[in-house]
């Protein structure tokens, strides 16, 4: 009997446990997972949109403080050490600079040109700020190749003739899919010809302008 008493009692799972428990586990991540990769690439594309809003806002808010154009442009080498502004193309990488070469002489074709051009005139353009392309698979496309801002904040083209109002298009290969109360996947930055910048994922807007400024992916 003391001896029997003495004996140490096991405790541990059986392979029917285990098997269930593993059952169960894989469920749980067959769940998780695509919530959390829809999660990423929704942080993926807001990250872009936000980054081409901010880059507004400040060239806004440099224009009004320095009484000069600045302007946002696309940029396919923003990081090259000497950069260029796009003709056309997209916002996936962009410059944000003062348009103005300081020379007043000199400057009836160059003060506000949307071109990015240090060397010329009495001064130099600054460039201010620079941002190169988002991840891969994203699409940055906008209605225009730059965005100027002038010393009262409106936007402001080709020697103060009437701009248009700026759509930026931000979306990846979900392209205009609805997620619901939120809106699409897609995100659209769009500039007031007064310089007011704002994102919208209201979904007849963004389909409208995925119409018009090219198709997403998942659009084709």
């Amino acid at each position: 009997m003391l001896r029997n008493a003495m004996r140490t009692k096991n405790v541990g799972f059986t392979l029917i446990e285990i098997m269930v428990a593993l059952v169960l586990a894989a469920i749980l991540l067959g769940i998780a997972t695509p919530s959390f990769s829809e999660f990423v690439r929704n942080a993926r594309i807001a990250s872009a949109a936000n980054g081409v809003l901010a880059a507004m806002h400040a060239a806004r808010t440099e224009a009004i403080k320095r009484r000069v154009p600045v302007t946002v442009c696309a940029s396919s080498n923003p990081t090259s050490e000497s950069p260029t502004c796009d003709t056309d193309g997209d916002f996936s990488g962009w410059l944000l600079f003062v348009d103005d070469d300081g020379d007043p002489v000199a400057s009836s074709g160059k003060e506000g040109n949307g071109k990015f051009e240090p060397e010329e005139g009495a001064g130099d353009e600054i460039l201010l700020r620079t941002s190169g392309r988002p991840q891969e698979g994203l699409d940055v496309l906008p209605s225009t190749a730059y965005v100027q801002f002038g010393a009262n904040g409106f936007q402001r083209r080709d020697m103060d003739a009437a701009p248009n109002d700026v759509d930026i298009l931000v979306c990846d290969s979900r392209g205009s899919r609805s997620l619901g109360s939120s809106g699409t996947a897609a995100r659209l930055l769009q500039i007031t010809r007064t310089g007011r910048p704002q994102i919208t994922r209201d979904e007849t807007t963004v389909k409208a302008a995925i119409e018009t400024l090219g198709k997403c992916p998942a659009d084709a």
